[in-house]
């Protein structure tokens, strides 16, 4: 594209948006800052909702203790560190009471330790369901502020589509006249 059709573009953009986006208000377009103030509205929604998600991501200091406990239970439990830590803690136990003989606190069937593993496993659960049920929030506010930003993209993007239609329009019947122009200002032909 040369700079002469570039500018030509960029001037045709400018004479036709800048009034188009001033008629869409009744308020007079003082200046382009205000212009600017009106095109940039409808993004503050999105705003809110950004600080929503923050507060369920970054939970506050004065939120109650049991949705951060869930979350640091949830984030430990499913970590290897918890794997490693609780199989080393049930082979020692295991071991320990195997062959301590006489001296075992637990003997061989493990009723202790059967008894543990089921405490753990009835206390871990209702944590993990806490937590699962935060980060279903999370996302659900997630997918809202998406779907707000995708909703807005296609708006802008059916506005950009409208405005290129009109300048190819305006364009091509600049080159039309340029065509015509140009033929009636045309020299003669040499005959031969």
């Amino acid at each position: 594209m040369t700079t002469a059709l570039r500018s030509l573009l960029c001037a045709v953009l400018l004479a036709t948006s800048l009034p188009a986006l001033a008629a869409r208000d009744d308020r007079p377009a003082t200046t382009p800052r205000t212009l600017l103030r009106r095109i940039v509205s409808p993004i503050k929604p999105l705003r809110a909702s950004t600080r929503a998600l923050n507060r369920l991501v970054k939970p506050s200091k004065h939120e109650a203790i049991g949705p951060r406990a869930a979350d640091a239970v949830a984030k430990f439990a499913g970590s290897w560190k918890f794997i490693s830590s609780f199989s080393l803690g049930m082979a020692a136990w295991i071991a320990y009471n195997t062959y301590a003989g006489p001296h075992a606190f637990d003997p061989a069937p493990f009723i202790g330790l059967n008894l543990l593993l089921s405490t753990v496993a009835a206390l871990q659960a209702p944590f993990i369901l806490m937590s699962q049920n935060r980060q279903a929030d999370k996302d659900r506010v997630r997918q809202e502020e998406d779907l707000a930003v995708n909703i807005q993209a296609e708006q802008e993007i059916q506005a950009l589509h409208g405005k290129v239609d009109q300048l190819s329009d305006q364009i091509r019947l600049l080159s039309e006249q340029l065509g015509a122009q140009n033929k009636s200002h045309a020299p003669p032909t040499p005959l031969d």
